[in-house]
């Protein structure tokens, strides 16, 4: 007696809360609410259905309700009869507008899911009816099984678990989801869980500290939660962005290969050596000249007129070896300044490569060169002196060449002007003092030169540590460009191969593209689920024509 009175009160505090249109057209609803009593276990003893039967019209209705394997139909609230067939439970009455009519049903029908509950108390099995007497860790496992299902769409249900415990008893409340609240002295621990598949668990879990009197109410409703899905087509774009930067990477490796293979570490300077065997010849000469030009000789010549017709064959010969001398020294100065300008362009490469290993040391070896190179085009000062450029070398073979030329033109006047002779011997003292400081060292205009045979050989041994350095640096500049290809060590750290690399962008690109894929999927199902969920609106069976929702209450009795 007390459960039919609490059906018809829950049944009447339901409709208080629907609307009445008593002038809308005549139309049925039946709300059905299904209780379950089982075990533990999720062993079903008895199924009781109490539909909620609203007829909205005027006069008199017969509906016939299908319930399926329904027995012992009985009449709780409202003016109307039943009576029981093959087809189905028959309900008769009057309406004058609205006509609420509550009944129950026992049904012998399969349930579309079971409900099993674990109980552990300090780690151990435990009955539900052994929580009034529990002391200590409390859980409650909860295992939901899901029968109903169509195509691959299982029906989602919504299954609220409700445990009512005594404050002051217990402490840490806690469930795997949902939320623990506190009225008053009670601590009400809801559970819910969302089964959209074939199996969901949850638990329900807290600390008795002393004994106490829990009550659990479960519900079981099908539905699906409103969730809101996030915009997953960033991974659409994102996997086509991956699958970009992996052949970038691709391109990158191929580019690094290619100029690795092209880096040659046998660099020959030899070129350069002929600029020091050009100054160790030019020493030579210059010294010859500087020998030959006597001074004794030289001071008589205003004295000795008839000698400077046997000087004039002489200097035309010096002048024309001068002239070659000059011819050769603008080659290599040509040389020079092409050495000087690829020397800048390297030297621009490198500072545009800011992870290069060895760069500071190929910078430097570069730096050198470029003030060998600078020096023979634009002179230098050393800490031997300054070195004049060999346009400066140049400019004084032409000058002695020109000079030759012109004495020998002087000769064939001196017969007659035997005046310019002093003139003569002074210029050719002044020349020879030139030469002197070419060949022995001195200070022009303030600076001190060294002797060209030390430039000279200065000029060597930087040319050898130059290529040697020089050679050792692009060495070490081909490993590093291999080893960023191929993988490896570079200063400590190690380096996979840029080929794992794009293999790993291209595997998080199929990644993204099988999430996104997989979502999309999901989403569809989610769609589909909800329709079949707004589609189950009855368990025993729904009058032709009418609405109705579902809903199972489950009594658990060990």
């Amino acid at each position: 007696m007390k459960s039919k009175k609490l059906i018809a009160l829950t049944a009447i505090v339901a409709l208080a809360f629907l609307p009445l249109n008593a002038n809308a057209a005549p139309t049925v609803s039946d709300y059905e609410n299904v209780y379950v009593i089982q075990n533990s276990e999720g062993e079903v003893k008895k199924v009781i259905a109490v539909d909620w039967l609203r007829v909205e019209g005027e006069g008199p209705f017969s509906i016939l309700d299908p319930i399926d394997g329904g027995a012992s139909p009985q009449i709780l609230i409202g003016d109307a009869t039943i009576t029981h067939s093959d087809m189905g439970l028959t309900i008769q009455g009057q309406s004058s507008g609205v006509a609420d009519v509550f009944y129950r049903t026992d049904l012998q029908k399969e349930l579309p899911f079971s409900l099993k509950l674990n109980v552990l108390i300090n780690g151990k099995a435990a009955k539900l009816s052994d929580l009034e007497q529990a002391t200590g860790s409390v859980e409650i496992g909860v295992e939901f099984f899901n029968y109903y299902k169509q195509g691959d769409i299982y029906l989602p249900w919504l299954v609220n678990i409700s445990v009512t415990l005594d404050g002051p008893s217990v402490k840490d409340v806690t469930v795997s989801s949902g939320n623990v609240n506190y009225v008053g002295s009670k601590a009400m621990a809801t559970l819910m869980m969302q089964a959209v598949g074939e199996k969901t668990t949850a638990t329900i879990s807290y600390e008795a500290m002393k004994k106490s009197s829990p009550s659990l109410s479960i519900s079981v409703v099908p539905t699906l939660m409103a969730i809101e899905l996030p915009d997953m087509s960033n991974l659409k774009d994102m996997s086509k962005a991956l699958e970009g930067i992996a052949k970038g990477i691709d391109g990158y490796s191929e580019a690094l290969t290619k100029m690795a293979n092209s880096v040659q570490t046998d660099l020959d300077l030899s070129s350069l050596e002929n600029v020091t065997l050009l100054l160790d010849a030019y020493g030579q000469i210059l010294s010859q000249m500087y020998q030959q030009l006597n001074p004794q000789q030289i001071a008589m010549l205003p004295k000795a007129a008839e000698g400077l017709i046997a000087l004039e064959q002489p200097l035309q010969q010096t002048a024309s070896a001068l002239d070659q001398l000059g011819t050769l020294v603008s080659a290599y100065t040509e040389l020079a300044s092409q050495s000087l300008a690829i020397n800048q362009q390297v030297s621009n490469a490198l500072t545009m490569q800011p992870e290069l290993p060895g760069k500071e040391q190929l910078l430097q070896l570069m730096g050198q060169q470029q003030l060998l190179l600078q020096a023979m085009t634009q002179g230098a000062t050393l800490p031997t002196g300054f070195i004049p450029p060999l346009s400066t070398l140049k400019q004084s073979l032409t000058q002695l060449s020109q000079g030759s030329r012109q004495m020998a033109q002087a000769l064939q006047q001196t017969a007659s002007q035997m005046g310019m002779l002093k003139d003569l011997s002074n210029g050719l003292l002044a020349m020879r003092n030139t030469l002197g400081i070419m060949v022995n060292g001195g200070t022009v205009q303030g600076k001190q030169l060294p002797p060209i045979a030390q430039v000279s050989s200065q000029l060597k041994t930087g040319i050898s540590t130059m290529q040697r350095e020089l050679s050792q640096g692009m060495l070490d500049l081909k490993t590093a460009l291999n080893t960023l290809v191929k993988g490896g060590t570079i200063n400590g750290q190690t380096i996979p191969p840029m080929s794992e690399l794009s293999k790993g962008l291209r595997e998080i690109s199929k990644g993204a593209n099988q999430a996104y894929e997989t979502f999309s999927s999901q989403s569809q199902n989610l769609d589909k689920a909800k329709e079949l969920a707004d589609s189950y609106n009855s368990f025993s069976g729904l009058p032709t024509g009418a609405t109705g929702k579902v809903m199972f209450i489950i009594k658990i009795e060990d």
